[in-house]
């Protein structure tokens, strides 16, 4: 059994969290002492070190974030963290066209309003 722990500290309004990897044969798990990954839901300190991202990391060895980067490759952790990141992005282009349509909502919202008012000004007239 290996086992790597890290500190991680998401913002300075936070106090840094104790992530614990551990890795037996090809299973691993992954443990935070933050609020929401004590009771079990996934949470951006966890996701960040096996993301193989170290941007959060305030303890002294952020470099050992590539070892537990090759034990996820290795593991099924590797292929829901590929499947999420997918989904995640295609939310993110979800909601951007989103957006778009509902600002082009708006667009004909008001000029339907614009020539309504017209139409009855020259109804009127």
């Amino acid at each position: 059994m290996k086992e790597l722990q890290f500190m991680v500290q998401e913002s300075n309004d936070e106090p840094p969290r104790r992530v614990t990897i551990t890795k037996e044969t090809n299973n691993l798990t992954a443990r935070c002492t933050c609020p929401r990954g004590g009771v079990g839901h996934i949470c951006r300190h966890r996701l960040s070190i096996l993301s193989g991202n170290g941007r959060m990391v305030v303890s002294d060895n952020v470099a050992d974030v590539k070892h537990v980067e090759a034990w996820v490759v290795w593991s099924d952790v590797g292929v829901f963290i590929a499947r999420l990141v997918e989904a995640q992005k295609r939310l993110q282009a979800i909601k951007s066209e989103a957006e778009q349509s509902a600002a082009a909502v708006n667009d004909a919202i008001g000029e339907v309003r614009t020539i309504e008012r017209c139409l009855v000004r020259a109804i009127n007239d």
